[in-house]
């Protein structure tokens, strides 16, 4: 079973590529276009991709789930993570960058409108491959969580109640309504 995560996707006002948040601070990978108001409430890629991948490396023992389907740009971001960190596993190479921009190399790109890519799944999977190889996805999330303010919790309206007070209060509507009719 895989979980279903929306990565938040947005076009380049500049060159109208489709992208995935990556940073807060991210330029676009194809014209290099600096963004300002990419929005600071939604997760980044990255929390998005150790997360599931920590769930499905407990639940299967890969990062790939099985059945996993692609939807969106950030779903084929998340299945070439999933895959790199597989194979990176069953590989266990010497020198994990150079195995990394091997990967990278290795995507067949369609056109040269869409080689941006290429640069785009680079700077959205190497800051996972630092994290795993300098502090590790466990900690990583820990931080992250801890980081997080607290949230409020907010009362969630009996809906039930609300009926009942609504049509109370039509109820006394109409029974004024109909004794000021009956009065008369």
């Amino acid at each position: 079973m895989s979980i279903r995560v929306n990565q938040y996707e947005f076009d380049c006002a500049k060159c109208k590529v489709h992208l995935v948040l990556l940073d807060y601070d991210m330029k676009c990978p194809n014209c290099n276009h600096k963004f300002t108001t990419l929005p600071r409430d939604k997760r980044l890629f990255k929390e998005h991709a150790i997360s599931t991948m920590m769930y499905y490396k407990e639940q299967h023992n890969m990062y790939r789930p099985l059945g996993f389907s692609i939807g969106s740009r950030g779903d084929m971001m998340l299945s070439a993570t999933y895959d790199f960190f597989d194979f990176l596993e069953q590989q266990n190479p010497d020198d994990d960058i150079k195995f990394f921009d091997e990967y990278i190399a290795s995507f067949k790109i369609e056109n040269k409108k869409s080689e941006y890519l290429r640069k785009h799944y680079k700077e959205a999977i190497l800051p996972v491959l630092q994290i795993y190889k300098n502090e590790g996805f466990e900690k990583y999330l820990k931080k992250i969580r801890d980081n997080q303010p607290a949230k409020k919790e907010e009362k969630v309206p009996d809906i039930a109640q609300l009926d009942r007070e609504k049509l109370k209060k039509r109820f006394e509507k109409l029974r004024e309504k109909y004794l000021k009719e009956t009065e008369n």
